[in-house]
């Protein structure tokens, strides 16, 4: 990722962390960033260290942790969703088209090569990597403001607890993170399947077609996505249990599942506003997909309960 201006952007907070935005020279000023580039460099296939510099720019946060590994654990879930949430500002409801070559990850932020840990001191302790390998990484340029807008946005996100409609969402952002970073088709395609059915609250007792139902209601009266859920199902269950994959001459099947997500990303947030624990987003579900007359006689005796007491 670049900027289009010399200086560092500086802090946003993500999910009530800290991250900031920082440069080579501030790191080497910092910690022992040699350290850390000389451990990697074979790793990240850039033996002359411009070349890195010039490629990547430096993203910190501090973390407080008991060890090292609770530490990196925290920091790459709040990256994970960073990068998620960047890709669904800037890349929300584009489609790929089939082309030659070595299969390409969807979207245009991923996650580095490789992480350094350091100490409060910054002394270089360990090295950390990412285990999917791209054959390059898409210089990205945004400006100051755009970086702006998007720290006024996902600010708004607090580090919730579990019971908070927001937490689901965050999940399904990594877990989105995770589809757009994927280099191969089928397996974006599965996490993509797999945000929805975060989003359509799977459970022990929500599976299968309760969740299609759930989802076609925060589709609502779109009839083309109510259609490719239909598809996209079909597709899903016919990789998962019988291996099948449908080999389509125009585009990736996963663009299409992606198309629904994108939209139901949006339509679940909405709800997020007005539901905010996740008891009352599963009393949504389950009145909003009953029909009138059974939604009436619901009501009807709720109503008469509430008389009696």
């Amino acid at each position: 990722m670049q900027f289009d201006n010399p200086d560092p952007f500086g802090e946003m907070k993500v999910l009530n962390q800290d991250i900031n935005f920082s440069n080579w020279k501030s790191m080497a000023e910092n910690c022992e960033i040699n350290k850390y580039f000389n451990e990697s460099k074979n790793i990240i296939s850039k033996p002359d260290i411009k070349d890195f510099y010039n490629e990547f720019i430096p993203i910190t946060i501090k973390i407080t942790a008991k060890n090292f590994f609770e530490a990196f654990d925290e920091a790459t879930d709040i990256l994970t969703f960073f990068r998620g949430y960047m890709n669904f500002s800037f890349d929300r409801f584009r489609v790929r088209y089939f082309t030659s070559g070595l299969p390409k990850p969807i979207g245009q932020f991923l996650p580095p090569p490789s992480y350094g840990i350091f100490d409060e001191n910054g002394d270089f302790k360990k090295l950390a990597f990412t285990t999917t390998r791209y054959d390059s990484y898409k210089k990205t340029t945004l400006t100051f403001d755009q970086l702006q807008d998007l720290k006024s946005k996902i600010e708004i996100f607090p580090h919730t607890n579990e019971d908070h409609t927001y937490s689901i969402w965050v999940k399904a952002i990594r877990k989105y993170s995770e589809a757009m970073e994927a280099n191969e088709e089928r397996l974006a395609f599965l996490l993509f399947w797999q945000v929805l059915e975060l989003l359509g609250l799977k459970s022990k007792w929500i599976t299968g077609g309760k969740i299609i139902n759930h989802i076609k209601m925060l589709i609502g009266n779109n009839i083309v996505l109510e259609n490719l859920i239909d598809v996209a199902s079909e597709s899903r269950n016919n990789l998962v249990h019988e291996g099948k994959y449908p080999d389509n001459d125009l585009m990736e099947e996963s663009m299409y599942v992606k198309q629904i997500v994108d939209y139901v990303l949006i339509k679940f947030l909405d709800l997020c506003e007005v539901y905010r624990t996740t008891k009352e987003l599963n009393y949504f579900f389950s009145y909003a997909t009953m029909n009138n007359k059974d939604l009436a006689l619901r009501k009807k005796i709720i109503n008469k309960i509430q008389e009696t007491r």
